[in-house]
């Protein structure tokens, strides 16, 4: 939680003396290359530099450029525009620093306002969050960088440095990422055995910011589902979607139900919404994804027909089938990943007969959700890097990344020990990075190497200063 530990103007003086002049932090000068600073002027983002040894400066001269320095730093201190347009450029890192120079800093870049500056474009996946397959089951978190391939990593190795959550503060027990929508993760919490609090608790985070929110208890018994529904674009406030399941026999519709509650950043508290519909198969909402102002539901059993739910009309839709291509009949049909990115929602099939995998459609839903349309296509055997007898278990779409020009969006794919990146546009392969290898041994004495990551845990890191 933020705390507000400023020390009003003076700390915005000080500030900007030493950033502009390199002098110390008390305004006093300071000894660079043999010369002295003695002032700094915001407007052309200079400082006049005084040889003492050569030149004798009165103390009266000292005292007014130094009046004029502070006259200067307190014009941009008390223009909100101003300061606004400098702070936006700056590092988060910074930005975060300087919440803490004074009560009026901290008030702008906690500000929705200022976060919607800062960050305009909500969609930009500057890389992925996976958590990692592991037999005992406990949690763990990787940053993968998609901005990131080979070449650039040895500028900037870990551009991020975000390798796990633990920065909850007095929290024992696991965490585990549910879901992400453009900034925001919504994590699930188990206390350890000690807390003797067997429930979950549901977090929503801003892993860059590290602001987090404790939502509040929603029937954690016949929880089967939560999706964030977050658009900064169009509101600083997010909603959070919960699937209850009622095994009780209802009027209507006939036999099990499923239920709806509606949590909201703005109100803090959840509520009922639309009416209850019949129980289908779980395993659908667990992996909700939010587009085209609704929840998306893909149903991954026998390629049934799934559901989506209009957050602000509170009402249910059907998604289509994506269709088979013709030329696609007698070939096995996987589905390998489900997302959304840059208002773009996306189907992944892979297609085999039996053997390696031979091509990847990426299919695109349109905005009225009248049907599918392949958006591209990688012929594997073409692309020629990825290991030929790569089965079905060997590669794992971990995400679709569009861009704001077709040609420069790419294919997030994992093959056992690397990260790759496929780009539509050149149809080339690059390594992103190397990862652990996991491995299975069996009992004939043979090891093969295995994914580390599937497209279900993997879930997209967008820079956001979105309160939560």
């Amino acid at each position: 939680m933020d705390q507000d530990v400023g020390t009003g103007g003076d700390g915005v003086r000080r500030w900007w003396e030493g950033g502009v002049g390199g002098a110390a932090a008390g305004g006093g000068a300071a000894p660079f290359g043999g010369t002295h600073c003695v002032s700094g002027e915001y407007g052309d983002l200079h400082c006049n530099v005084v040889d003492l040894k050569q030149e004798k400066v009165s103390d009266t001269f000292l005292m007014a450029e130094y009046s004029s320095s502070s006259a200067a730093a307190d014009e941009v201190a008390g223009n909100s525009d101003l300061l606004t347009e400098i702070l936006i450029r700056l590092p988060v890192r910074s930005l975060m620093m300087f919440k803490s120079v004074s009560k009026h800093w901290l008030s702008l870049i906690t500000s929705d306002f200022f976060a919607l500056r800062r960050n305009p474009d909500s969609t930009a996946v500057s890389g992925l969050l996976l958590h990692p397959y592991t037999i005992n089951n406990i949690p763990q978190v990787d940053f993968i960088p998609t901005i990131n391939t080979t070449e650039t990593q040895s500028k900037d190795p870990h551009p991020h440095q975000f390798t796990d959550l633990t920065f909850f503060p007095n929290v024992s027990g696991n965490i585990r990422i549910v879901n992400s929508c453009h900034g925001l993760i919504l994590c699930c919490f188990r206390h350890t055995r000690q807390n003797n609090n067997p429930d979950p608790e549901y977090i929503i985070l801003n892993p860059t910011t590290k602001q987090f929110r404790i939502l509040p208890k929603c029937h954690p018994s016949d929880l089967i589902g939560l999706t964030i529904a977050f658009n900064p674009s169009k509101s600083p406030h997010y909603k959070v979607v919960c699937v209850r399941h009622n095994d009780l026999a209802s009027t209507y519709p006939p036999g099990p139900c499923h239920h709806i509650m509606t949590y909201s950043s703005e109100t803090g508290s959840w509520k009922a919404s639309g009416a209850p519909f019949a129980a289908e198969f779980q395993e659908q909402y667990n992996v909700g994804v939010y587009w085209n102002g609704a929840i998306n539901w893909f149903s991954t059993w026998r390629w049934r027909e799934s559901l989506y739910y209009n957050v602000e009309e509170e009402r249910l839709g059907t998604l289509p089938l994506p269709p088979i291509p013709e030329d696609n009949y007698g070939y096995n049909r996987e589905f390998r990943y489900y997302g959304e990115s840059r208002g773009h929602l996306h189907l992944v099939v892979t297609y085999d007969r039996g053997g390696p995998m031979s091509r990847i459609d990426v299919y695109e839903i349109e905005i009225d959700y009248s049907g599918w349309f392949v958006k591209f296509s990688v012929d594997l055997d073409a692309v020629g890097i990825i290991p030929r007898d790569t089965r079905p278990g060997r590669l794992s779409v971990l995400c679709v990344v569009r861009m704001e020009r077709d040609d420069e969006s790419f294919l997030v794919l994992h093959v056992p020990g690397k990260i790759l990146r496929y780009g539509f546009g050149d149809g080339t392969l690059k390594k992103i990075c190397d990862v652990a290898v996991r491995q299975r041994f069996y009992t004939e004495g043979w090891v093969e190497d295995q994914l580390r990551y599937f497209w279900c845990d993997s879930y997209q890191y967008i820079e956001s200063l979105s309160n939560v």
